[in-house]
This record gives structure tokens, C-alpha cells and sequence, in this order.
């Protein structure tokens, strides 16, 4: 039933996988395909508890974000329920998850995709800290997302234009 119901609440993961693999994007990570824990500092413009990060060249947004004091680039996908992150990326980040448990959990391009729920400790992000954010490791992930799990703490998630404007 608690696989039943991680399957179902992941779905929209599931199709932004399916984006993400399919463009084979690689933003952030270094020649392996791991995270690039120096990635490029792309930090957002704070003003009166607000983040607003720019679209980039892609036409995505990407923020620095630190899990348990590790930082990393990471997509915003506000059509993802949770965080997600890597095995490789979970371990780097300090992120405890049992890789026992893994089994399909969403569908990509690729066919089904293994993984696991965890929690996040402390995740850092657009200024505000957070403690004990759902996230689902799933291998073969390209970079990692920041989805629902986290945006709906941070507060109001809106787009104008070109600029992706967080909190509030």
C-alpha cells in the first residue's frame, strides 16, 4: 500500500523525468555525470526575504542550494512533487537512504526508474533554511531537482517574464 502510495504521489516526478532525460541536460554535473559540488555560484537576488532567479540560456531556472551544509546546482521544477536527488549526489550530500529498499518508483523515457524515499535534514535554499524535506533518490537522475517538497516551505512561487520569484 505505502508503494502504491509513493508511486502515485511521484507521477508528476515521473513526467518531469521523462523532460529532464530526454533532453539529456547536464547542467552541474562534471564529466561522470555526478553533481559538481563547486558548481558555478549562481546565487539569487535577495530583497526583503525574496529570491528571484533569472532564466538561463536553457530556458530553465537553477538555484544554489546547500543539503546539510553541501551545495549544489539544482533545477527549480515546480511540477515536482518532491526533491530529487541521485544516489550518487543522496551520498555526496550526506543524505541516509536505503539503497536496499530501491524498486520502481517512477516511469522516464528509459522505462522504469528505481528509488527510494528519504528525508533531508537541513536544505538551505533562497535564503531560508528547512529541516526534514521529503526527497526521493532515484538512479539515473541527470541533476537534482528541486520540487514541491521544498518550494511550498519557501512560500509563493511566481513567474514574471524572464525572472522565477520565490518567498513572500
Amino acid at each position: 500500500m505505502v508503494r502504491l502510495l509513493v508511486t502515485a504521489g511521484l507521477a508528476i516526478l515521473s513526467m518531469v523525468m521523462l523532460l529532464v532525460l530526454a533532453q539529456g541536460l547536464n547542467a552541474g554535473a562534471d564529466d561522470r555525470g555526478r553533481l559538481a559540488v563547486k558548481a558555478e555560484r549562481s546565487a539569487p537576488a535577495e530583497s526583503e526575504g525574496l529570491a528571484v532567479l533569472r532564466r538561463d540560456k536553457t530556458g530553465q531556472f537553477h538555484v544554489t542550494a546547500a543539503v546539510n551544509g553541501v551545495e549544489g546546482r539544482f533545477l527549480v521544477d515546480t511540477g515536482a512533487d518532491v526533491v530529487a536527488l541521485s544516489p550518487e549526489d543522496a551520498d555526496a550530500m550526506g543524505v541516509a537512504f536505503d539503497a536496499a529498499a530501491m524498486g520502481p518508483i517512477l516511469q522516464t523515457a528509459t522505462g522504469p526508474a528505481n528509488g527510494v524515499v528519504a528525508s533531508i535534514d537541513r536544505l538551505e535554499v533562497a535564503g531560508q533554511k528547512l529541516h526534514d524535506v521529503p526527497v526521493a533518490v532515484v538512479e539515473g537522475l541527470d541533476k537534482p531537482l528541486l520540487g514541491q517538497s521544498a518550494l511550498r516551505k519557501l512560500g509563493r512561487v511566481s513567474l514574471r517574464g524572464d525572472r522565477l520569484i520565490i518567498g513572500g
